[in-house]
């Protein structure tokens, strides 16, 4: 299988890097953000958690193996399915409405259910060929994250589709304590979401990158097409050295402004200056 096919057919997902390592943080935050929002089951770990079996990291237990049955070509003439089970056999019984049943027909599959691990390492090579590590099939953060942002354009959720975007642009430079990025009008008309979707995603984004970091968003929109910039910080010294220099609302944690498209430098300065 190829990486798209394990990302989409994992049943448990590792992304494993050095803990200590803060450049890798942010990718690795990514990863985890994105991939829990397709619906996947995973975990940060250490590079050596490799060596454990994949069914100790999953967080629900294990239901086995899914097969399926099918019964190719014939969907249009079943008019009833029903099934008898004892202590040792189950039959299945499908009523045809005309035709029969051949052998040729019949099909039982095998659900792959694949264990990944992604690594998280800006100096790995560059091979994004998936390799074996013990039960675990592994494949690079470059190759996963590419892939990761495919499927959430492409989920027909716009929330989901919006968090794709905001991923893409988070800017890495920035410490790990306050995640910034800025979304365009195109952004928005893409995922067909709204600046109402935001703050929904940074409380998705506070599940994986945390609940003590900060976010910055600046952003425009055809309803609204001045900048605009919504802030979520713990921190209330921050959120007051920004609303000394632009007017805003501040409810709770939150905190809404305009920012003229001249200012934006003046306040991604400011904004770097409390970390």
């Amino acid at each position: 299988m190829n990486t798209r096919e394990l990302i989409e057919q994992s049943k448990n997902i590792l992304i494993a890097y050095a803990l200590g390592e803060k450049k890798n943080q942010p990718i690795a935050f990514a990863l985890l953000c994105g991939l829990r929002k397709l619906g996947k089951d995973v975990r940060l770990g250490e590079k050596d958690t490799l060596g454990q079996p994949p069914s100790s990291l999953s967080s629900s237990p294990s239901e086995g193996k899914t097969f399926m049955v099918s019964l190719r070509g014939l969907a249009l003439w079943i008019s009833k399915v029903y099934y008898e089970k004892d202590e040792r056999d189950i039959r299945l019984y499908f009523t045809l409405r005309r035709g029969e049943i051949s052998p040729e027909n019949l099909s039982l599959q095998i659900q792959d259910q694949t264990d990944l691990a992604i690594i998280v390492d800006e100096d790995a090579s560059t091979d994004n060929t998936p390799t074996l590590h013990g039960s675990w099939k592994v494949v690079s953060s470059q190759d996963a994250q590419s892939i990761i942002l495919q499927l959430l354009s492409r989920d027909p959720d716009p929330s989901t589709r919006l968090l794709g975007r905001i991923l893409e642009r988070l800017d890495p430079s920035w410490h790990a304590q306050l995640y910034v990025a800025s979304l365009e009008q195109k952004d928005f008309r893409d995922s067909q979401a709204n600046p109402k979707t935001l703050p929904p995603l940074i409380e998705n984004l506070k599940g994986s990158f945390g609940a003590d970091a900060s976010y910055l968003f600046f952003y425009s929109h055809a309803s609204a097409p001045e900048l605009k910039g919504i802030f979520w910080s713990p921190r209330k010294e921050w959120r007051e050295k920004i609303l000394q220099s632009q007017k805003g609302q501040e409810r709770g944690n939150w905190l809404l402004f305009s920012a003229p498209a001249e200012k934006i430098s003046e306040i991604k300065d400011l904004a770097r200056s409390f970390v």
